[in-house]
């Protein structure tokens, strides 16, 4: 569409129909989510010590990014009694069994979840990573159909948004 063109459409007063791009609605609204959940823990609104909350893979990076930073990294390789040992610590003697079964690399990425509680940490490992995969899915494809997999992720808090990211 030429200058002289536009500039005729925008005098005619017919307005100018635009197409939400559903990516950015999803983004928006996972950030929106976030923040309540985040306010609402905060709060003490949301009980966020329970099982439901604890008993995810995200757990596993929680706990890891704490012996990075408390200096105890080999922890996590050096066998899973000792791994398991932090997490019934953190998260009390019945707690489900969880393994380490990531690569030491995978700490670069985790290491700053440990500065916060467990579920901010959570709600925030959860809209970095759907914002870097909505950025990365918008670069490849148009329209809905990532909706499906930001939805099972965030509800299975694992680490999906990453993996899909760089596939």
């Amino acid at each position: 569409m030429t200058g002289v063109e536009k500039k005729e459409r925008r005098m005619s007063g017919s307005p100018q129909i635009r197409q939400v791009n559903p990516l950015l609605m999803t983004g928006v609204f996972c950030v929106c989510l976030a923040a309540y959940t985040f306010a609402a823990i905060w709060s003490g609104m949301i009980g966020a010590d329970g099982l439901s909350w604890t008993n995810t893979d995200f757990s596993n990076y929680w706990i890891a990014s704490r012996l990075v930073l408390e200096g105890q990294s080999v922890d996590l390789f050096s066998g899973q009694d000792i791994y398991f040992q932090h997490m019934q610590a953190a998260f009390g003697a019945d707690y489900p069994w969880h393994n380490w079964s990531y690569p030491p690399s995978f700490l670069l990425i985790i290491w700053p979840l440990g500065l916060m509680p467990h579920a901010p940490s959570m709600v925030v490992f959860l809209l970095a990573t759907v914002i870097l995969f909505l950025h990365s899915v918008s670069k490849v494809e148009e329209g809905a159909s990532a909706i499906v997999p930001i939805l099972l992720s965030m509800f299975l808090i694992c680490n999906g948004f990453l993996r899909r990211m760089v596939t």
